[in-house]
């Protein structure tokens, strides 16, 4: 099992062997856990909203599958991190999902560049 605890409002499990990871909203304070929640619940609204409403939106982020009361923990497609920064035409891709394009949120998913922090 891999911890990632690169975001700032979210820690992430990883494990090999599943197809998903695990986000848990941060506990170093009480304002980022709050946050880490928002972002969880943020992230699956998204994903059902833009399923029905924006399928080109829906076709970009990873989805998120569940989120737990609160939005304490969510369960969302595993990605491989992109390891170099977005290109000004792959920035534009994803300019209506997030402000917030930078190399760690972003990844592949299945041979297709996807954003998976988007909450």
């Amino acid at each position: 099992m891999k911890i990632s605890s690169k975001g700032g409002t979210r820690v992430v499990f990883i494990l090999e062997s599943l197809p998903f990871v695990i986000k848990v909203a941060r506990c170093d304070s009480m304002w980022l856990f709050l946050k880490g929640c928002l972002a969880n619940h943020q992230e699956r609204m998204y994903t059902k909203l833009w399923k029905d409403v924006y399928p080109n939106l829906y076709t970009q982020i990873a989805k998120t599958y569940y989120v737990s009361i609160f939005g304490i923990i969510s369960i969302q497609q595993k990605c491989i991190e992109l390891d170099r920064h977005l290109f000004p035409i792959e920035e534009d891709l994803f300019k209506d999902i997030t402000k917030d394009t930078k190399k760690e949120n972003v990844g592949w998913y299945k041979d297709k560049l996807v954003v998976f922090d988007y909450g």
